[in-house]
């Protein structure tokens, strides 16, 4: 019946009105898949504001804009894991690395960013010249892979990926094996996406303050870290 409709409604409301991730955060298992997420974000976003900060028209202003569209996305997909809308965090994650294949898609080539085709813009960022160094070429070719793996769950290609949400009793609510399925992915593509940041922009990330670099290369391995230091790949 019609009246059914103002009904559910005013329980949708009080839902939200009661809504709190207190247990969450109480939960162990929902503390090991969120705070790895964080500590990458956090490190993205040091980065990407260092850039900002220091930046003296070095670094054009669309590939800045598409640094800070990044780390914009990421810190979506914090809040969508948290309360357990795993489906768009997928398409929030993807849309990290695609503002991240966009900022060398354009220094490839500066009219890329009108490219309507996602394959032919990662084709173009594949072909920025320190992509041809063996070490940013793994990182690189990594990063297509956990955007493919991505890209699976965005597109609902199996029927265990669809997210099926049709009433107040069936809203997104935390799972454990599925926020910690994405949350490694995540991990993995956000620290490969700093590395590589790290290696192209390594003059600029030098400029910066001591703290501020340990921040962004807490996630990084310790030979990771000392290739960095060294300017070896």
């Amino acid at each position: 019946m019609a009246r059914d409709i103002p009904t559910d409604f005013y329980e949708l409301l009080s839902f939200f009105e009661e809504y709190s991730l207190k247990e969450s955060i109480q939960d162990e298992g929902f503390l090991s898949a969120i705070k790895p997420v964080h500590k990458s974000y956090f490190s993205f976003l040091s980065f990407v504001y260092g850039m900002c900060f220091i930046n003296d028209e070095k670094i054009a202003i669309q590939i800045i804009d598409r640094m800070k569209e990044s780390s914009s996305d990421l810190g979506t997909v914090i809040f969508l894991l948290a309360n357990g809308a795993y489906k768009p965090a997928n398409l929030m994650a993807r849309s990290a690395i695609e503002n991240f294949m966009k900022s060398f898609a354009f220094m490839v080539d500066e009219k890329s960013l009108d490219e309507k085709s996602l394959f032919n813009l990662i084709d173009t960022a594949g072909k920025f010249s320190m992509f041809s160094e063996r070490d940013l070429k793994i990182k690189f070719d990594e990063l297509k892979g956990f955007y493919a793996v991505l890209c699976s769950h965005v597109h609902t290609a199996t029927i265990q990926e669809m997210a099926h949400i049709s009433a107040l009793n069936t809203l997104p609510t935390f799972n454990n094996a599925k926020c910690l399925a994405l949350s490694n992915t995540i991990v993995k593509s956000v620290n490969a996406m700093i590395y590589i940041y790290i290696w192209v922009f390594r003059d600029e990330f030098f400029c910066l303050p001591e703290p501020h670099r340990a921040n962004i290369l807490s996630v990084m391995t310790k030979p990771q870290r000392r290739l960095i230091h060294e300017g070896r790949t």
